[in-house]
C-alpha cells in the first residue's frame, strides 16, 4: 500500500482507498494508530505571531482555524468570544481592544500549559486504572502488532486495549536470546529472537521481530513503581 502524507487531503484519500483494498481491521488500526504518533496536537495563538503556514490546521486542510464554545469551559473560549465581537463591531473596535497582541499569546502560552497539563492527567488516569484492573485480572494471549523496534526492546501496540507499550528483551533473557540485525536496503531494524529454555509449554524456536509482526503478549500490572501497565512476550501469534 502506498500511503501520501504530504498533505490531509491526500492522506484522507490514500486512508480511503486503503480501508477499501484493505480486508485485515487489525492492520488499519495499526496504520492509523502510526500515523497519529508524529502529529502535534493543536494549540492556542495568538493571530500574527507566527507565519501564515504555522497557522495551517493539517487534519482539516485549511489555512485559517479557530474553534470556541459557549464560553463557560474554557477561558480561551471567552477570549475568542471577545476578539469575534470586535472584528464583528469594526476597526474601531478592534483597534480599541482591552487585550494587546502580546497579552493574547501570553494568555494563549497560558491555556496551552493547562491544555496539555490536563491531557497529560487524564492519560495518566487511564493508564493507573488499566493496571490497577491488570493486577487483579492479567490478560494473556493478547495479540500485539509491533510498531517500532529498537536494539533490546520493540513496541506493540494492543488492539484490544487500544494502548501501545514496550516489550523488554533483557526481561526474558532467562529463556530467550536475542540479536539486533540493522536496517539493510528496505529493510528496517529486526531482532531475530531464538528459545533457549522452556517457559509455561511455548514450543516456538525462532521468531523475527520486525514492524507490523503479530505476537502474543501477556498484560499484567508492573510491579515496581510507578503504576503502570507491564507486557511480556509468549512467542508469535497464531491465527485460528
Amino acid at each position: 500500500f502506498t500511503i501520501d502524507i504530504s498533505d490531509a487531503g491526500s492522506l484522507q484519500r490514500s486512508l480511503n482507498r486503503l480501508g477499501r483494498q484493505c480486508t485485515d481491521e487489525v492492520l488499519l488500526k495499526c496504520i492509523t494508530e502510526m500515523l497519529k504518533l508524529p502529529m502535534k496536537p493543536a494549540q492556542y495563538i495568538a493571530a500574527g505571531t507566527l507565519s501564515s503556514a504555522e497557522c495551517a490546521h493539517f487534519a482539516l486542510s485549511i489555512p485559517y482555524y479557530t474553534h470556541f464554545t459557549s464560553p463557560i469551559r474554557r477561558y480561551a473560549d471567552v477570549i475568542v468570544h471577545r476578539v469575534l465581537q470586535a472584528t464583528i463591531d469594526g476597526e474601531e473596535a478592534v483597534s480599541d481592544f482591552v487585550l494587546s497582541q502580546n497579552e493574547i499569546d501570553t494568555i494563549c502560552k497560558r491555556c496551552n500549559d493547562k491544555k496539555e497539563g490536563s491531557r497529560k492527567a487524564q492519560e495518566r488516569s487511564d493508564v493507573v486504572f488499566l493496571a490497577l484492573y491488570l493486577r487483579r485480572n492479567p490478560l494473556k494471549s493478547q495479540m500485539g502488532i509491533v510498531m517500532s523496534v529498537g536494539q533490546k526492546a520493540f513496541t506493540v501496540f494492543i488492539p484490544s486495549l487500544g494502548i501501545s507499550e514496550l516489550v523488554y528483551l533483557d526481561e526474558h533473557k532467562d529463556w530467550i536470546s536475542f540479536e539486533a540485525i540493522e536496517e539493510t536496503h528496505n529493510m528496517g531494524r529486526r531482532i531475530k529472537l531464538e528459545r533457549t529454555a522452556r517457559h509455561n509449554g511455548e514450543t516456538w524456536n525462532e521468531l523475527m521481530i520486525k514492524s507490523m509482526t503479530k505476537v502474543r503478549v501477556k498484560c499484567k500490572c508492573q510491579e515496581k513503581p510507578p503504576i503502570s501497565v507491564k507486557l511480556e512476550l509468549e512467542g508469535p501469534f497464531e491465527e485460528n
